[in-house]
């Protein structure tokens, strides 16, 4: 974790995170604190402390931990970029795209710059906890990065980078990305992740 946050070694995990202004509040930070140099405003009610530097995707991760609520889960590129693969930067011609957010069907979650809610269904083995932070497994994260791809070719791109142990990156395998899209039905993309898989 310290690798990957990079310009804060210093502080404490926790300390490198966005979080709502409503749970700093909570917590005993003043308005007045908020507004001033203590906190750089990440917008949308987010808050972090100042000076970080991040490069856009982890700025972009960062953001997407501050919005978890209990139950969600960070997914897709995002989760795969948690987890060390630094392969997924979520990356686009328009920017980094948000971070996709496991949430459920009941959510308040909406769509934003920085989250994508997926109100769809996630199994319970699909899910970890790494420092206190809810994500998808590898395999789950590199489906819906498949399933999410504008085209199969680019979905094939998603299953390499995922698995691929040329670099020493953290990845999954094709078996367990297999076992993953065959316990889901009806979800979209569904047919585009398996033809990517076979390919």
């Amino acid at each position: 974790w310290r690798a990957w946050a990079g310009p804060s070694q210093d502080r404490p995990v926790e300390e490198w995170w966005a979080k709502r202004a409503a749970d700093l509040v909570r917590d005993g930070v003043t308005r007045e604190q908020l507004r001033g140099p203590s906190f750089e405003r990440r917008g949308q009610g987010l808050h972090r402390p100042p000076g970080l530097d991040l490069a856009p995707d982890v700025a972009r991760v960062n953001d997407a931990v501050g919005l978890l609520r209990p139950g969600q889960a960070i997914g897709g590129w995002a989760s795969l970029r948690l987890q060390g693969n630094a392969f997924f930067t979520g990356w686009s011609s328009q920017g980094t795209r948000p971070a996709l957010v496991h949430c459920g069907p009941r959510t308040q979650l909406r769509r934003r710059e920085i989250v994508e809610p997926f109100r769809g269904v996630t199994y319970p083995d699909e899910l970890l906890h790494l420092e206190g932070i809810a994500m998808t497994t590898m395999a789950r994260a590199a489906f819906d990065e498949a399933r999410m791809a504008p085209s199969v070719d680019e979905a094939v791109v998603a299953f390499d980078m995922a698995v691929s142990a040329t670099h020493g990156l953290p990845h999954t395998s094709i078996a367990t990305i297999r076992r993953v899209i065959d316990s889901h039905f009806k979800v979209r993309g569904l047919v585009q992740a398996r033809s990517a898989l076979d390919l």
